[in-house]
């Protein structure tokens, strides 16, 4: 049993995504939707495997578009690595809109496809640096996604959990 409060025990022992896993699960009942999104974040973000067809750490498009073959092993290994180490308000707002475009990569949209590839490409090639400026400028939708999408996925990823907190509490509180 976690605690948030005081004690010898860290927040670390605070199930945060189990508290908002269950929170959006009544929220978006019926299966799939926003409740089965978070499980998947859910998993990755505590070691279990979850993320997208068992990725690790999280990855979704670069999954999809690895299963394709549209992106290196060695590559996708970097990226999912760092994608692990990713604040899990961040990783929680990339999984609110990826997990629809990595279905869509998956059953052959050549829209998303193209769309996603390059950006997917520059991110692992950037990650896979030492992200000097000169690594940056090497790839610079890579540097994109780190610098504007990481942010606005954590903004998308806040809001989520800020939603479902209160979602929580205007339920006890009815």
């Amino acid at each position: 049993t976690g605690s948030t409060t005081g004690g010898t025990k860290g927040a670390k022992d605070f199930d945060l995504f189990g508290a908002i896993s269950s929170g959006l699960g009544s929220l978006f009942s019926g299966g799939g939707g926003l409740g089965s999104i978070l499980g998947a974040v859910t998993g990755g973000a505590s070691g279990g495997g979850g993320g997208s067809r068992g990725s690790s750490g999280g990855s979704i498009i670069c999954t999809a578009l690895m299963e394709k073959g549209e992106l290196d092993a060695e590559l996708y290994e970097k990226g999912t690595a760092y994608l692990a180490q990713l604040d899990q308000a961040t990783v929680l707002g990339y999984h609110l809109w990826a997990t629809a475009v990595a279905n869509k990569i998956r059953n052959g949209n050549k829209l998303a496809l193209v769309l996603c590839r390059p950006f997917a490409r520059s991110r692992t090639g950037l990650l896979a640096t030492s992200g000097t400026l000169r690594d940056h400028l090497r790839f610079p939708l890579g540097t994109l996604t780190k610098f504007i999408g990481e942010p606005v996925c954590t903004l998308l990823g806040k809001l989520a959990i800020t939603a479902v907190m209160q979602a929580e509490i205007n339920k006890a509180l009815a």
